[in-house]
């Protein structure tokens, strides 16, 4: 059996699938921006964006009745690298910055 999980260069098929959202909608992408230039001033930016993409994930999670559905959401929403997904949003903010 593999247990290769990577996916389109990420570390799982999650983590691609929640940064593709993120970057797809425009209103979301440029939010998103705009905390990685915040999360830059903090001692910790990588740490600080994780936080921040976390929680705007979770309070814009649709509340599901208790059972199978809802739980298999929070199993994917668990599984997603939000460590992966601010290093990208912070290199991506340095690349445009150089540009």
């Amino acid at each position: 059996m593999d247990t290769k999980e990577e996916y389109n260069g990420w570390t799982n098929w999650e983590t691609w699938n929640v940064k593709l959202w993120l970057d797809n909608d425009e209103a979301t992408s440029e939010l998103i921006a705009e905390m990685a230039k915040e999360a830059r001033a903090t001692e910790n930016p990588t740490y600080t964006l994780e936080q921040s993409i976390e929680s705007y994930i979770d309070e814009n999670n649709t509340t599901l009745e208790p059972g199978l559905y809802a739980d298999l959401l929070q199993g994917s929403i668990d599984r997603v690298n939000f460590g992966e997904i601010a290093e990208a949003y912070l290199e991506d903010l340095e690349g445009h910055e150089t540009a």
